[in-house]
């Protein structure tokens, strides 16, 4: 590193002649010269190599020494560029290509979906194209929020939808209700089903918002897997103040929670194994893999839509196996509707495992 970092800056090579050359080094070397490559070929002949920069200081030396200096060579990158001075417009043009693109990643050029299964790829660009055009829009400008909002507005199949930009590219992460055969049954015999908005997982909650139905819980509330968050049903009032009806609906809302992931990762045998091999420290190694493994594990966490709040992590040792322990708090949208007529706990059950601390290992 320091070779090319000599050769972008310049240096060149030369002869000292004279009879006081090591009084000329040494006040060199007091006052921070740098000089290398020192051969001697002759009794006051001496060879050296010396950064350009140094070269325009070194004037008062060797006349308190009375060195002649002498450069046989001139090497680095602005000698080149001086020796090809038609070649300017060529860096002016690269360098104007490198600005454009530093400019470029603070746009978006593609879009990634997944977790769509009944609403096609297709459909949801369309859906989002017609309210604005994505592609090649800055990040500032581009409101993830709203996307999330209008996908589930114009989709009531889509439980769960998380939108983010990394780089150049949105992503759009959606789960679909595994109970969109209820919604179809709604539209045929116009017969109403209650659907309540559950927890998925133990949280706190930090935020609600209740768009259809009627709020359970408040901000600053720990609920379990399993609590009703927003109940599927609206009351309606007459002139006397009094509960006329209960319509049964689809609740629907936005919420987040504090939700605690615990990780657990054995390292192999086979691991330990390499490291005792390869590593001067083992035990320092096992560590360092040890906090790869969780931060591939945060990372995964974090492309899934959840802001990290805390994290803690340790390495236990036995006598025959290593893990590597870690607790993680973040921050994401939790609950999913459930259908009240119905007993679904086993898919529901089924639904919430996909969000566990394997689903991001």
């Amino acid at each position: 590193m320091e070779r090319i970092l000599r050769w972008f800056y310049g240096y060149i090579s030369a002869i000292l002649t004279g009879r006081q050359i090591n009084r000329f080094l040494n006040l060199c070397s007091k006052n921070g010269i740098k000089i290398w490559n020192i051969s001697y070929d002759l009794e006051r002949v001496v060879k050296i190599h010396m950064s350009l920069k140094d070269f325009y200081s070194i004037r008062p030396y060797l006349k308190k020494t009375k060195t002649h200096f002498r450069i046989v060579r001139k090497i680095g990158f602005p000698f080149w560029c001086y020796r090809h001075k038609k070649l300017k417009w060529f860096f002016v043009f690269l360098a104007i290509l490198f600005v454009f693109f530093l400019n470029s990643l603070n746009y978006v050029w593609e879009i990634d979906i997944s977790g769509n299964e009944e609403v096609t790829t297709l459909e949801i660009l369309d859906t989002i194209h017609a309210e604005d055009e994505i592609i090649g829009k800055k990040h500032k400008e581009i409101d993830c929020m709203d996307i999330e909002y209008l996908l589930r507005e114009q989709y009531n199949n889509l439980g769960w939808v998380s939108v983010y930009i990394e780089h150049t590219k949105l992503y759009i992460r959606v789960r679909e209700s595994l109970y969109e055969e209820h919604m179809t049954k709604i539209e045929d015999d116009k017969t109403p089903i209650r659907y309540d908005f559950v927890a998925n997982k133990d949280a706190n909650i930090v935020s609600i918002v209740t768009r259809t139905g009627t709020a359970c819980v408040k901000k600053g509330v720990s609920v379990k897997k399993g609590d009703v968050l927003i109940a599927g049903q609206c009351e309606i009032f007459d002139d006397n103040g009094e509960v006329k009806q209960i319509l049964s609906v689809r609740a629907d809302g936005e919420i987040y929670g504090n939700v605690m992931y615990e990780y657990r990762n054995v390292i192999t045998e086979m691991e330990l194994c390499a490291l005792n091999i390869v590593s001067d420290s083992p035990e320092n190694s096992i560590n360092a893999l040890g906090y790869l493994k969780f931060n591939q594990f945060l990372s995964n966490l974090q492309k899934n839509g959840v802001i990290i709040l805390k994290k803690n992590v340790m390495i236990e040792k036995t006598e025959h196996t290593m893990s590597i322990l870690g607790k993680v708090m973040v921050q994401e949208q939790i609950g999913i509707n459930i259908p009240v007529e119905d007993n679904k706990t086993d898919e529901f059950e089924r639904e919430n495992d996909t969000t566990s601390s394997e689903k991001y290992d």
